[in-house]
């Protein structure tokens, strides 16, 4: 990440936005293997956004891990005036695990899961799908079948966050998370064994009809907390999407892939998410964010 010359120190944040001479500035959680911070996915998800909603001159400073960006959370609170600075931060599952859930009035926190969920929609995958095969019909079936194979996912992760509430965890966050899927003959199918696998360790942990068990299950099958984004991990959102948009492409190819480049579906995504991006967020995910836009032009 780059180097701050300017000291994380409460005095040092405070004169921070007159000497980078701007209105604002964004901090953001994100890590990457590229020296150029604009070429981050958080960077762009969160430039592309802000860019569409806030008219003022602002600057987006990368922290690093949430951890890192709680403890720049905790040094602007002790500023006796910080309207200039902006937090944006990964929503996860807090609420639910007993991590601290920041209520300062300069946090904000994604609508989903992580800025991956936000990122990842139906609209944007459609946008890969015309750049790759422009006017297949089969374009439309899909989107349909991969929301059902997100509401099988959901389900899935749903009992893993169950777990965790309870001391356990059924799987832990890697790639796909043993969670495999195959498109045949037009639609996903989910691996019985695996279900079987993850069904039988829920099983063995015997803590269905605990008191926590219970009072997150209320809260997780009403409304918003039931939806796929907010329910599947960030990262793993994103495996699954490029894996299915994977199979979808190579099932439409007249010669066999070898190889998976996931690299060509993230650039088709994020290269036109960059230039439109109020056209690829849903309706209330394009509510939620000009909410917060809202608040944030009041200061």
């Amino acid at each position: 990440m780059e180097q701050d010359f300017i000291t994380r120190t409460p005095n040092g944040l405070f004169a921070e936005a007159t000497v980078r001479d701007v209105s604002f500035i964004f901090h953001i959680e994100g890590k990457g293997d590229s020296l150029d911070v604009t070429k981050l996915p958080d960077y762009i998800f969160y430039d592309s956004v802000i860019s569409k909603f806030l008219d003022d001159s602002y600057e987006i400073k990368i922290e690093g891990s949430k951890t890192q960006l709680k403890s720049v959370v905790d040094t602007l609170s002790a500023l006796p005036e910080r309207d200039s600075h902006i937090v944006f931060m990964d929503r996860d599952h807090d609420e639910f695990l007993n991590n601290s859930v920041i209520r300062n009035d300069f946090v904000y926190y994604t609508f989903g899961y992580s800025f991956e969920n936000d990122f990842w929609t139906s609209a944007i995958m459609r946008q890969i799908f015309v750049s790759l095969f422009a006017g297949n019909p089969i374009v439309d079936v899909f989107i349909k079948d991969w929301k059902e194979l997100e509401k099988k996912i959901a389900f899935i992760h749903k009992f893993n966050l169950l777990s965790k509430v309870n001391c356990r965890q059924v799987f832990s966050f890697r790639g796909l998370c043993g969670i495999l899927f195959q498109y045949k003959e037009g639609k996903f199918i989910v691996d019985e064994e695996c279900l079987d696998r993850y069904k039988s360790i829920w099983n063995g942990f015997n803590i269905r009809c605990t008191a926590k068990t219970k009072a997150v299950n209320k809260i997780l099958n009403d409304g918003f907390y039931s939806h796929p984004g907010y329910l599947i991990q960030g990262h793993a959102y994103e495996s699954y999407v490029l894996e299915a948009i994977h199979q979808l492409n190579s099932s439409c190819q007249i010669f066999e892939q070898n190889s998976k480049n996931f690299s060509v579906y993230k650039n088709i995504a994020f290269s036109h998410f960059r230039e439109s991006p109020l056209n690829f967020m849903s309706p209330s995910l394009l509510s939620y964010y000009s909410s917060v836009f809202i608040e944030i032009k009041k200061v």
